[in-house]
């Protein structure tokens, strides 16, 4: 599930020529105005905290991380980032995290992808500037179970 800003993010980067992004944007099976959040499961405490929460996070991340990271925490989600102050928000909060390598091998893992198409869309990432600690994805995949 993808927030919407981060979605327009995705869009507006593949209308600016970044077409990799096209993937990404292909991948996105459901997105959620961001008042239609699930908290029919939380408890007082659960929302007070929440409630801090967000000054806390936008405050200290831009839009697209901001929202995920609310939506993740609201919804008891994984948060996907790479982003660094996302991740540490997150951990502060109690919020699962993964990151773009981390969904690779969930895809691989789950058969939605193979290891090659996995290590395409890697190399395109690290051709686009991304810094990867591996080369081949199957390093990971075969570290990691579900």
């Amino acid at each position: 599930m993808v927030v919407t800003t981060v979605r327009e993010e995705l869009q507006q980067g593949y209308n600016a020529g970044y077409e990799f992004l096209g993937d990404a944007l292909d991948l996105i099976v459901s997105d959620k105005p961001d008042d239609e959040y699930d908290i029919r499961d939380n408890t007082v405490i659960h929302l007070k905290r929440i409630h801090s929460s967000r000054e806390k996070i936008d405050s200290n991340l831009d839009p697209g991380e901001a929202d995920s990271l609310y939506h993740a925490l609201i919804n008891g989600r994984v948060l996907a980032t790479d982003d660094r102050d996302a991740r540490q928000l997150a951990r502060e909060l109690d919020v699962p995290v993964t990151g773009s390598l981390g969904i690779l091998v969930r895809g691989i893992k789950q058969d939605k992808i193979t290891v090659s198409t996995a290590n395409e869309w890697l190399s395109e990432w690290q051709d686009a500037g991304y810094h990867s600690p591996v080369d081949d994805m199957r390093e990971l995949s075969d570290k990691y179970t579900e």
